[in-house]
Order: C-alpha cells, then structure tokens, then sequence
C-alpha cells in the first residue's frame, strides 16, 4: 500500500503558511479606533469635521494627546494630520474666526470650536492648560 501522507507534507506545510500569513496580515490590517488621526486624510480640513468625529476624537485620549504635543511643537507633530489640524486651529482669528470664510461657514466654524473647546477643558483639564497659551486667540469671544 502506498503512503500518500510523505506526499502532502510540503502541500500541507505551504497551506499552514499561508493560513498563517493571511492571518497575520488581516491583524496588522485593522481599522484604526474611532477618533484616531488615521481615520482622517492628512490634508483634513477642519471646517469639514462633523460634531460627531469631533466627539470621537475626545474620546480617544491617544488622539488628544497627540494633538497636545503638536500645539507645543509643530515641527515635531509625529502625526501629519495631526499637524495639519493644530495649524489650521492656530490659523484661526479671534474667537475662531475664518477670514476668508462666508457667513455659513463661519457659523459651522463657531459651532465646532465651541464643541472643541468645551471637550478640551471639561474631558482633559490638564491638557487644555498646556494648550492654552497657543490657542488662547482662539479662546476669546
């Protein structure tokens, strides 16, 4: 009788890797947590943010800190969306104005700075001091 399992061994073998390489890839593949930087295009406006990603960010203490260090020090931000964002606040006018904004968008404006800072101060009181000092034209109404 013919031992047909010294035949299968290297076929079984190359399966066992490729379940295991498939596996493996789907791990490192996964979806970013809700309100991480990686969720968002680099080049994210912060006037087409939604109160709801806004909310998730807050909820994400990774993403808050992150963001806390870029206000610091913007040449080192580790992420670039992250980068992008805290220079666009930073951009912002007295209160959070938009120059060049119209009257609507500025109005969507005030509403997300508002949701921005209400989350910084009351979510992450410490955090919100150490950002204070860069965002304080932004603070005033």
């Amino acid at each position: 009788m013919y031992d047909y399992s010294s035949d299968h061994q290297p076929n079984m073998k190359i399966f066992a890797c490729l379940i295991l390489v498939t596996l493996g890839s789907s791990t490192l593949a996964q979806t970013p947590p809700p309100g991480s930087f990686d969720r968002l295009p680099e080049n994210q406006s912060i006037g087409s943010l939604t109160p709801a990603q806004l909310q998730r960010f807050f909820n994400n203490v990774e993403s808050v800190n992150t963001l806390t260090s870029c206000f610091a020090d913007l040449a080192s931000c580790p992420n670039p969306t992250a980068a992008n964002l805290a220079n666009q606040i930073l951009k912002l006018g007295p209160g959070g104005s938009c120059a060049p904004c119209p009257a609507d968008q500025q109005e969507r404006m005030n509403s997300l700075v508002k949701i921005f800072l209400e989350n910084y101060r009351t979510k992450y009181p410490e955090l919100f001091e150490q950002v204070k000092p860069y965002i304080a034209h932004v603070i005033q109404n």
